[in-house]
């Protein structure tokens, strides 16, 4: 049975239209029971390929379709040295796009099969690469003869592949528009060059024999490729800083003892209570080998003094005596299980909030102090939606901005409609809407483009850590800002077992530690004072005089406002009592996350 071994999903970033789902449907719908995955230079959406084949019983292939400099080449992997390998190799293509094939691999070509139909990327690689790992390749848009007279003069064995982008010829004229959109040109104008023809789409293995009927060995050695790759992938374990038994031992004693260290100044006096309830969750979380996550967050919330450990986390008394959060989970009858459960397989989540100007200076220590080989952010995976998809497909129809927004204006702006045929037909928002069918053409193409990935963006928080180098377990590449992402949104992150920390900032607290500053700066200047005021020892529902001050309204409100009337009617008012009012405007989050300051007279 013919395998598919260079397919592009919408990973390929303004080339491909298939999702992973549609991909692995076809596969199964054409009885084929292995799948290979090829995105361009990356491996974008490899987690949720695996997932997805495992539920339609489909083995999953790693690999990249990789284009640098002159070369370009289908890399599959054999074992999982040849996934590091892989991961090395795509981080070393972003770093250096314009370097040959060859000085990208660099030494790092073990576990790893190669194929290509461009002759000069076969004679470099055949030094290096073994014939049994390297391969000619056969795809549409190629003559048959010039490719088995290739071979014979290479001496090596050709596979045939189907290239594939569209899920049949008549999406070929969205991967057009798709490609006009990211070259910022009109349908018209855009070059041949610059996208694929019609043939590539998903063919079964009759259709494959029908497209090179003189190639029936070709098509046959993709099953026998197919079968030397690696298939079985698992990600339940979780990667830590710190794998050994040795270090596992050596991280929770040093958990211990800081634990107990806070107990003390926390508590002051150690019950019988507390005392077990920390023996309890050290028991599990050492168990679990999650020592070294906690002591990670520890050192890192250690750089400041004003956070604040949010969510399930605060249900941990460990996370309390390393403050890393900030309410007693004995006073507040709080169960650690909500936290972390005996029968949990995945990783506990600590969110911590930093002050919004000190966020920069932690994500820089997190750097500087486990190395930029170890570290990187996450990224997000921006996805064309309802209304960017109609404007892009209407700029490369030569539409001018008044169509476009005739459109545009009657789709909500948070609607991710999959089906705009049906909402411009059914809709009362496009009742009376004059539309001639170039209009109708750009709703209907618009909608296959719903769901394409167009780039990668920065996540505000997640920060990855491995115990090595992150290039083996993810690619790496660099942000438009210079901050190194991987390759995987939080999601896949999550599943792949990599530990994420999200380092969020939070304008609130540094409120609070301003606040708490020009306090200490009037009635107490050093921790010895008695008036002296400790972010951390802070309890105001306990405050008599700070119940009688939230009673009495004479507060800073925060108000969220998403009207732009309500906000202007909101600054024209007075307010009693409100010295000031913070207004964050969720209209404007697109650009940035602003705060809008309104004095107001009493």
């Amino acid at each position: 049975m013919y395998v598919h071994l260079n397919t592009h999903s919408v990973y390929s970033a303004m080339q491909g239209l298939l999702s992973i789902s549609d991909l692995v449907e076809l596969a199964k719908n054409r009885d084929m029971d292995t799948l290979a995955l090829t995105d361009i230079n990356g491996l974008w959406g490899f987690i949720k390929f695996v997932q997805c084949c495992k539920e339609s019983d489909v083995y999953p292939i790693a690999g990249a379709h990789l284009i640098t400099g002159a070369d370009e080449a289908i890399i599959l992997v054999e074992n999982k040295y040849g996934y590091a390998n892989l991961c090395r190799l795509l981080s070393n293509i972003h770093k250096q796009p314009d370097e040959d094939l060859i000085v990208n691999l660099d030494s790092n070509t073990s576990g790893l099969f190669i194929l290509s139909h461009k002759i000069g990327t076969l004679y470099s690689l055949k030094p290096i690469i073994p014939d049994s790992h390297l391969f000619v390749e056969l795809c549409p848009g190629l003559e048959e003869k010039k490719v088995h007279d290739m071979a014979k003069k290479l001496d090596l064995e050709i596979i045939a592949t189907g290239d594939v982008y569209l899920r049949n010829s008549d999406d070929h004229n969205v991967h057009a528009i798709l490609r006009a959109i990211y070259n910022n040109t009109t349908i018209k104008n855009l070059d041949p060059e610059d996208f694929k023809t019609e043939q590539h789409w998903f063919r079964s293995e009759k259709e494959m024999i029908k497209l090179f009927p003189n190639s029936l060995e070709a098509i046959k050695n993709s099953r026998y490729l197919a079968d030397r790759c690696k298939k079985d992938w698992s990600f339940i374990n979780t990667i830590f800083p710190g794998l050994s038994l040795q270090d596992s031992y050596k991280y929770n004693q040093v958990l211990k003892k800081k634990v107990y260290n806070g107990a003390k100044k926390r508590y002051k006096i150690l019950t019988n209570t507390i005392n077990h309830r920390i023996e309890y969750e050290l028991n599990l979380i050492n168990q679990k080998r999650f020592a070294s996550y906690f002591l990670i967050v520890e050192d890192i919330i250690s750089q400041t003094r004003a956070t604040i450990g949010r969510g399930s986390a605060a249900a941990s008394i460990v996370s309390y005596c390393l403050y890393i959060t900030q309410v007693d989970p004995i006073k507040y009858m709080l169960q650690f299980e909500r936290f972390i459960h005996p029968e949990r397989e995945d990783m506990p989540d600590i969110d911590v909030d930093f002050p919004w100007d000190e966020r920069d200076h932690i994500l820089k220590y997190i750097f500087d102090r486990y190395g930029t080989d170890k570290t990187a952010m996450v990224s997000n995976h921006v996805f064309f939606k309802s209304r960017s998809a109609i404007r892009e497909v209407g700029k490369v129809y030569g539409l001018s901005n008044q169509e476009i927004n005739s459109i545009t204006k009657r789709v909500l702006r948070y609607s991710n409609n999959s089906n705009l045929e049906y909402l411009v037909q059914n809709n009362f928002r496009f009742t009376g809407a004059d539309f001639n069918d170039e209009l109708f053409n750009v709703v209907k193409d618009s909608n296959k483009v719903i769901g394409a990935l167009r780039y990668l963006s920065v996540h505000p928080g997640g920060v990855i850590i491995t115990p090595d180098e992150i290039y083996k377990y993810v690619p790496v590449v660099k942000s438009a800002k210079g901050v190194q992402i991987v390759q995987w949104e939080k999601d896949q992150v999550e599943d792949s077992g990599l530990l994420k920390i999200d380092i969020l900032g939070n304008r609130s607290l540094a409120v609070v530690r301003d606040t708490i500053r020009q306090i200490n700066l009037n009635y107490g200047e050093s921790a010895s004072d008695s008036n002296y005021l400790d972010y951390h020892q802070i309890q105001p529902v306990d405050d008599v005089k700070t119940s009688e001050l939230l009673k009495a309204g004479k507060t800073m409100g925060v108000f969220y406002i998403e009207s732009p009337a309500a906000r202007q009617l909101l600054a024209k008012a007075r307010v009693v009592d409100f010295k000031h009012i913070v207004i964050y405007s969720s209209i404007i989050r697109p650009a940035a996350n602003r705060y809008i300051n309104i004095l107001l007279e009493r």
